[in-house]
């Protein structure tokens, strides 16, 4: 399923129309969709909040086939009718034909059962400002249901940021792609439940889109299979370098991720003992009895290394290893490597290519870029520009190589705990070891963790569920995947 900009619907919108497909017959599909999400509300009485662009056209065409159907519907119009587009000054004149009621003021919300947000869609530009921010207040403090015409008004689409205030919809109908904007919080949350239909928009323009919304179907596609007369080496070993005298756990749970995900060897060093042993006895293990790694202690792992094809350095490791991290980067670059925690740092001092992937969350990120990050394009661009994979870590999940990105929307706040990373870390070098690309193994490793952490969630709550009860209940998902 592919995710839309701003720029991108509307070069979809306006090639479309070029084909000779006329706007209105556009806005006649979209209103029909979102008159039957409305109906399906069994509404009493309606009010149409139509702005005067193609978004409130939408909104008034949704008024007409409401009213036409003998729905109780009201617009109120909102802004300057004096720029109005085209699409708005067409369908309002449509709508006079059809005595469609018009109201100059809103007086009390509480009298309608279901409002239409066609404010501002996704053309949104600037912030919020003037009447717009007291009509917004005076919506989101009322009872009744509000659906909002493509995107909630307020919400950058491109962004999923606030632009001041926000319209704060249960139901967002959208067209032909869902948008960032409804992706990224606190879009997401503002944005209620989303449902997209399906309009006549060209698709000759989807060879241009360049992400993606993770799916099930998606990873079914792409998680590899266990042919029944394989053995341990046909699914890959794994170096695990974690660890330092304050994270011991850190380690386990990468160690754990990778070994019950379905590699065939792995390797766990850490500077000091941790007991991984205890958990699972088939991890072959080496610590160093110090707090920290050094840089001579490469000479005494080269060999698990070398025998190794993925490498996961990072987890727990902590600052004082930096050197020591540096030179496995540079000497073994031509290897697959996951890069997690304290050692995304380190990439600034090496040179990096798509055998790497870092593994950074919000704050690890704006230490690599150093600024805040503005929008998904942010990561995109570094992505290209520094040649490596990226997962970037949050509730919505990006995962990309620069040319092409997936959003993962399975995060939840189950998830939100100290080790879920190293987990997920673990879980990934798992796949890249069993033969998968880096950006596969990335997807099927979040949507593994994210979605059992999600139903064990529902089970247990939010509140209890930790990564070692993630680790332990990965198989359950698997099943499903499988269909075992």
């Amino acid at each position: 399923m592919y995710i839309v900009n701003s720029k991108e619907m509307k070069n979809i919108d306006e090639l479309t129309i070029s084909k000779g497909l006329q706007e209105s017959i556009l806005m006649e599909q979209a209103a029909f969709s979102v008159k039957e999400i409305v109906e399906d509300l069994n509404p009493k009485k309606i009010l149409v909040m139509a702005g005067t662009g193609n978004n409130g056209g939408d909104g008034l065409a949704v008024a007409r086939l409401l009213k036409n159907d003998g729905y109780d519907v009201h617009v109120c119009i909102i802004g300057n009718e004096e720029n109005a587009s085209y699409g708005f000054v067409n369908q309002k004149d449509i709508c006079k034909e059809y005595q469609v009621d018009f109201i100059d003021e809103i007086k009390d919300l509480n009298n309608f059962d279901v409002l239409v947000d066609g404010i501002i869609g996704v053309g949104l530009a600037g912030e919020i400002k003037g009447e717009l921010l007291d009509i917004i207040d005076h919506v989101n403090s009322c009872n009744c249901k509000v659906v909002s015409i493509d995107i909630p008004t307020g919400i950058s689409s491109d962004t999923g940021k606030i632009m001041k205030k926000a319209i704060k919809a249960d139901i967002t109908v959208t067209f032909g792609y869902l948008k960032i904007g409804h992706l990224l919080y606190p879009g997401r949350s503002y944005s209620g439940e989303i449902k997209l239909s399906q309009i006549s928009f060209y698709k000759g323009y989807e060879k241009n889109l360049k992400r993606f919304l993770l799916t099930e179907e998606k990873i079914r596609d792409i998680l590899p299979k266990r042919p029944k007369d394989s053995h341990k080496y046909n699914f890959g070993s794994i170096a695990v370098i974690a660890g330092s005298k304050e994270y011991s756990g850190a380690p386990i749970l990468s160690a754990l991720g990778a070994q019950l995900s379905g590699a065939g060897m792995v390797y766990l060093i850490t500077p000091s003992y941790t007991p991984i042993l205890e958990h699972e006895p088939s991890v072959i293990y080496t610590d160093f009895n110090k707090n920290y790694f050094e840089k001579n202690d490469l000479i005494k792992i080269k060999g698990k290394i070398e025998k190794s094809d993925v490498i996961l350095i990072g987890p727990g490791i902590g600052q004082n290893s930096n050197d020591f991290i540096k030179e496995i980067l540079e000497k073994y670059s031509h290897k697959k490597i996951v890069i997690d925690a304290d050692a995304i740092g380190v990439i600034k001092k090496v040179k990096t290519n798509k055998n790497m992937l870092i593994t950074p969350h919000a704050g690890e990120f704006q230490k690599l870029l150093k600024k805040e990050i503005e929008s998904i394009e942010d990561i995109e661009n570094y992505s290209l520009e520094k040649n490596i994979n990226v997962l970037y870590k949050s509730t919505t999940s990006l995962i990309t190589d620069g040319d092409n990105s997936y959003f993962n929307v399975f995060g939840n706040d189950a998830l939100s705990k100290g080790g879920t990373g190293d987990l997920v870390s673990g879980v990934i070098a798992s796949y890249i070891a069993q033969g998968c690309t880096v950006i596969d193994s990335t997807l099927i490793a979040t949507y593994l963790v994210y979605k059992t952490g999600y139903d064990l969630g529902i089970e247990n709550t939010n509140f209890t569920v930790t990564p070692l009860q993630i680790a332990k209940n990965l198989n359950r998902e698997l099943i499903k995947l499988r269909g075992d």
